[in-house]
């Protein structure tokens, strides 16, 4: 049985007071959509599902249990899932921060649930917190198409 405060954490996750994000499809600057395909700024199921995943756990447990993330790792699992299911692109802004996430916390080893967290791995911070961003199809992603990004606006500027 949950308690008043999972309650509030769970409606918190998916109600209407969450702050939404601008239309992302006017994000994307022509000079990227016509060197790079718009489909590939919608997230890859893969990514979907392990964010999808991570917000099922929060929303089922309360974050007393599963209080592995910051408010910006659930706002961006929240992009992710709503991008993957209304077929929209996320913005290149959006994908720079979810790769610099995974630059930064790559090598912290989350990509797997500790041994303690064997059966509840929504306890496990640091594996919640990298199912929050995509995940390891996430990272790949981002990562990829980050670099690209980054090689169309360079030589846009030259």
């Amino acid at each position: 049985m949950r308690t008043a405060n999972q309650q509030s954490s769970a409606g918190k996750l998916f109600g209407n007071e969450l702050a939404t994000f601008p239309s992302i499809r006017k994000e994307i600057p022509d000079y990227l959509t016509d060197e790079i395909s718009e489909d590939r700024f919608i997230p890859p199921k893969g990514a979907y599902e392990d964010a999808k995943q991570a917000l099922d756990w929060i929303d089922e447990h309360g974050r007393d249990e599963a209080s592995g993330g910051t408010q910006t790792g659930l706002a961006r699992a929240r992009q992710i899932v709503r991008a993957y299911e209304d077929d929209e692109p996320i913005a290149p802004e959006y994908i720079k921060r979810i790769n610099s996430f995974f630059a930064r916390h790559g090598g912290q080893d989350n990509r797997e649930i500790d041994d303690e967290h064997t059966g509840e791995p929504w306890k496990d911070n640091g594996y919640l917190a990298w199912l929050l961003w995509g995940g390891d199809t996430g990272k790949s992603w981002a990562q990829s198409l980050a670099e690209r990004i980054d090689e169309v606006d360079k030589s846009v500027t030259k």
